[in-house]
């Protein structure tokens, strides 16, 4: 279990990273996922939360530092 641990996840919307971000909250770490296409995101934040996992779906591009710096804030 990783309670009290936090997790961030890029590219997922899809495969691993959609993956890994389910496995992630499914130990119950505070997880922050991220990818370029928000409508994704948000159906899996969307799905998560809907469990009662502490998750939080970020729409970003990590070539962007700003991005970078949203995802961050939101993780902790």
């Amino acid at each position: 279990r990783l309670d009290g641990k936090v997790a961030i996840v890029v590219g997922a919307s899809r495969g691993v990273g959609l993956s890994l971000s389910e496995e992630f909250a499914g130990a119950r770490a505070r997880v922050a996922f991220c990818a370029r296409s928000g409508d994704r995101i948000k159906e899996l934040e969307t799905q998560l939360t809907g469990q009662a996992y502490d998750a939080y779906g970020i729409e970003a591009d990590i070539s962007k530092p700003d991005d970078c710096r949203k995802i961050i804030d939101t993780a902790i």
